[in-house]
Order: C-alpha cells, then sequence, then structure tokens
C-alpha cells in the first residue's frame, strides 16, 4: 500500500490534480521532502563557491521551482534532489543576465563569465523543468550573442532550444532566436563539415570525450565521431521544426535534407572505406599492432547518443558488430567498457556502427 500511496503522489504531481485538498497534501509533502532533503545536503557541505543562491536559500529556490518528486527507492529520490540543489549552486548572474556554469570556480579554458557550452544540452534539458523560464532564456540569449564560443565544444543548440521550448512553450522565443541558430549552424557547416565523407568531425577533447584513439592519439587528431554527427542532425532536424512553425517553407525542406544527408551519409560507410581521417586510423591501429598491442575494432558507444537525438528513428532493424577481440575490459582510449552486453544493450546504435569506431587496446602484456 505504501508503495501504491507513493505512486499516486507522483500521478497528482505530475497531472495537476484539481482537488485543492489533494493539492495542499502534496505540495505541504513536497515542502518537506526539500526541506529534509537540502538540510542534509547543506550538512556535509564546505560552501567555497557561492553564485546567485547559496545553501541558505537553496531550500526556497527548490521549491519556488522544482517539481516535487517522490518514489520507492529513496537514492533514487535523494539523488533527485541532490542534482537539483547542485543545479542551484551553478545558476550564475551577470550584468547581462544569467547563464549556467559547469565549475563553480573560475576555469581558463572557459568563455565570458565562465560559462562553457559543452555541458548546455543537459543543462537545458534539466534546467527547462524550473517553473521560472528566465534562468534559460537569459542563458539562451548568452549563447546567441557568443555565436562563436557557442561552437567552442560540440553542443547541439538548436535542439536543446527546441526541447525548452516544448515545456515552456514562447513563439517569441522561436522567433527570436532561429536567425542566431541558423547563424551557428553554418558555422559549424564551415567548420567541421567533410563533404568527401559527407560526415561531420570533431577533436575529442571539444567533444566533451577528453582522449582517445578515435580523436587525440590518432595522427590529426580527429574523427567522424557519432557525438558530433548525432548533434548537427539533431540541430537541423530541430531547425526544420522551428522553419515549419515560423512558416519558413523552404528553410524547413533545406533542414530536412541537412539532416537526411547526415544520416543517409553515416550509414553507408564501411570501417574498411579510405577516408581521409579513417585511413589516419588505420595507420594508427598499425602503430599499436607494431608496439605490441592487440587491437580490437567496437563500435564506439557514444553513439547511443544517436537514439537521444532522434537520429535512429527510421525503423531500421539493428544489426550487430562485436569486438575482434573480446578480451579483458580495457578502457584505454574509450569512454564505455569492452563489454558484448553494453553493446548489445544500445544495439540500437549499431546503424550508425561503421563510422563511429574507436578501438580496445589491449596490452599483451596484461591490461590495467
Amino acid at each position: 500500500m505504501k508503495k501504491i500511496g507513493h505512486i499516486l503522489t507522483l500521478m497528482m504531481i505530475l497531472s495537476g490534480c484539481n482537488d485543492a485538498s489533494v493539492q495542499n497534501q502534496v505540495y505541504e509533502r513536497g515542502n518537506q521532502l526539500v526541506a529534509d532533503y537540502v538540510a542534509e545536503f547543506n550538512s556535509t557541505d564546505e560552501e567555497i563557491y557561492v553564485q546567485m543562491y547559496d545553501n541558505s536559500e537553496a531550500e526556497q529556490f527548490l521549491k519556488d521551482n522544482i517539481p516535487f518528486f517522490e518514489c520507492p527507492d529513496k537514492e533514487l529520490e535523494k539523488t533527485y534532489y541532490f542534482r537539483w540543489w547542485t543545479y542551484r549552486k551553478h545558476v550564475k548572474a551577470t550584468p547581462e543576465g544569467f547563464v549556467i556554469s559547469e565549475f563553480l570556480p573560475d576555469v581558463p579554458w572557459a568563455g565570458k563569465y565562465n560559462a562553457i557550452c559543452c555541458p548546455g544540452m543537459h543543462q537545458f534539458a534539466e534546467g527547462r523543468w524550473l517553473k521560472n523560464p528566465l534562468y534559460l532564456y537569459d542563458y539562451a540569449a548568452y549563447w546567441c550573442r557568443e555565436k562563436d564560443d557557442a561552437r567552442r565544444y560540440s553542443f547541439p543548440i538548436a535542439y536543446s532550444f527546441l526541447e525548452f521550448y516544448k515545456a515552456h512553450p514562447d513563439m517569441e522565443f522561436i522567433r527570436k532566436s532561429y536567425p542566431d541558430l541558423k547563424e551557428i549552424y553554418k558555422g559549424w557547416e564551415e567548420s567541421r563539415w567533410d563533404e568527401q565523407a559527407g560526415l561531420f568531425w570533431q577533436l575529442d577533447g571539444y567533444d566533451g570525450m577528453e582522449v582517445s584513439v578515435s580523436g587525440s592519439l590518432s595522427n590529426d587528431a580527429t574523427g567522424y565521431r557519432a557525438t558530433i554527427n548525432s548533434y548537427m542532425y539533431a540541430d537541423a532536424d530541430a531547425l526544420a521544426q522551428m522553419a515549419g512553425m515560423l512558416g519558413e517553407t523552404a528553410d524547413m525542406e533545406a533542414y530536412r535534407a541537412k539532416a537526411d544527408r547526415v544520416f543517409l551519409c553515416s550509414t553507408a560507410y564501411d570501417s574498411a572505406h579510405e577516408t581521409p581521417k579513417t585511413s589516419k586510423l588505420n595507420e594508427n591501429i598499425k602503430f599499436f599492432k607494431d608496439n605490441g598491442f592487440e587491437v580490437g575494432i567496437w563500435v564506439d558507444c557514444i553513439g547511443h547518443g544517436a537514439t537521444i537525438h532522434g537520429a535512429l528513428d527510421k525503423g531500421e532493424k539493428p544489426k550487430y558488430q562485436t569486438l575482434v577481440d573480446l578480451n579483458g575490459k580495457s578502457h584505454f582510449g574509450t569512454h564505455c567498457p569492452a563489454d558484448e552486453n553494453y553493446i548489445n544493450d544500445f544495439s540500437v546504435i549499431s546503424n550508425f556502427r561503421s563510422i563511429f569506431i574507436l578501438f580496445v587496446i589491449h596490452n599483451t602484456a596484461g591490461t590495467k
């Protein structure tokens, strides 16, 4: 019965129950949860860096802004409130409006106001549920002004804006942002589109992936990566939707074609296909083999980003590709385990399999 009560509570919160007495009970329970969790988090936090809302203001900020959530799994519930408690720390007021920071201390690789676009997709995905949309309206306006910085790291900005719009419908936001988003997309095409390969490429560090064999460890430090291509698919698709909403039919058709271009080109590639960059990767494989390593070809598990961004919502049956050498679980140069069960969990990504290849390296003297 307790579990059923939790589920009913969640349902009433999410559905906006119209019974005033029930609403009051729900809000009282939600407020109590917030108060209890914030008190716990504050008690163990050494508050070194303070931005807009310090720990003493955290409880009120969460009560005013976040959806309440209660479930039988208390670890999940605690994690939910901890993420909001932490998100609040990163709301930063500037002379030009609010931004959401990635780091609390200033870091030298950040842009103006210590803003970094790399986590932007996640910041919009979570922040869109805040009751007050001002924080993200300001943050969106910041990236529209700082267009070059919006491309410093991989960031599906149009997709992120559209998802935010779905939580806070405002056509003026779309109308105002659209020209800037088009310009940002054009900048990606001019700097990262490879016409010969029919794909976007990216430096792994600027893909938010640090060092990998398909990036910094390759000869020219670049790769046709799942993330950047998924993001560019998602942005083209989002721009097409925005164009449709604004009655820009020619733009809508053009961006639909751009989205299909990324999808169709990516599915056409073969792991043995020689291109300016895959050939460099083949040279890199030879280097590792010549120096006593066993090399297994593995589908890059960051390809599951393609499912997140809808790039595989085409109805194709997934096909599987496994390690040439499924021996151990080395994490060298990867952000995924060399584990067949893991890739099967994300098997739908295999429609993107041929271009998003990482190399799981096994030292013949043993793996770490």
